[in-house]
């Protein structure tokens, strides 16, 4: 069933392109084939259940809507500026213009190119602590608004506890001794494809268990199944 939607939003935004009529139809059907990528991220997001499964398919369809993209401008819109407002064009102004697209053009290729880097190292696996198979991926690479607040480790300096503080209460010091010298501590967090163990690690440390319920904000749980219930459940009690 989740294959059919995933063709039939495809055949949607494929047949789009193809009826793209008008002078501006060079930019409106490449426009149509780049949103692919994007519209099959955002219902992967909505449609597949929280897990590590769905973290790397949303991470693989970026990376191609960002290398998409890139590839549009390279292929098509530099070209395109260059031949017909810098080298046909015999205006000062034409010319300003078309400098101007170019530069733009290559501003967005460095824009898709910064997100699309950081997402690769969410899609390459390591070795899982628990299972030993390499199946381990990168958690957290989005969190949703609407889900458990973002919260970060830290470590007290003076009574040395290890703290999970939410980005809320950064500036209010240690919770437990009420001293403000506290240090984040960078933890990496994990989950494994196969035996969907959940760990966490400092640079060059050992792998540690995901036990917390606090730790939950740094995974990505949000069910839009939880969303409608929430919702139907508001509707019901409003009557």
């Amino acid at each position: 069933m989740i294959a059919v939607v995933y063709v039939a939003v495809t055949l949607i935004l494929i047949m789009a392109a193809r009826e793209a009529q008008g002078p501006l139809r060079f930019v409106i059907a490449p426009v149509f084939f780049l949103a692919i990528p994007f519209a099959l991220a955002t219902l992967s997001f909505l449609i597949l259940p929280p897990g590590p499964r769905r973290d790397w398919i949303c991470a693989l369809l970026w990376v191609h809507a960002f290398a998409g993209l890139i590839l549009l401008h390279a292929v098509l819109f530099i070209p395109y500026f260059v031949q017909h407002q810098l080298l046909s064009s015999r205006g000062s102004d034409d010319r300003i213009v078309g400098f101007l697209n170019v530069v733009n053009s290559v501003i967005f290729m460095l824009v898709g190119a910064w997100p699309m880097v950081k997402l690769l190292r969410y899609l390459i696996p390591s070795h899982c602590p628990q299972c030993e198979r390499k199946r381990l991926l990168n958690a957290a690479w989005f969190v949703v608004a609407g889900g458990k607040k973002r919260c970060d480790y830290f470590r007290c300096v003076d009574c040395d506890e290890d703290l999970v503080i939410k980005r809320s209460q950064y500036g209010r010091g240690c919770p437990q001794c009420g001293r403000p010298q506290i240090r984040r501590r960078p933890y990496s967090f994990y989950w494994c494809l196969n035996c969907r163990a959940r760990v966490k690690r400092l640079p060059n440390a050992s792998w540690e268990p995901v036990r917390s319920p606090e730790e939950d904000g740094f995974y990505s749980l949000w069910d839009s199944g939880d969303w409608l219930r929430l919702l139907v459940g508001r509707a019901t009690k409003s009557q």
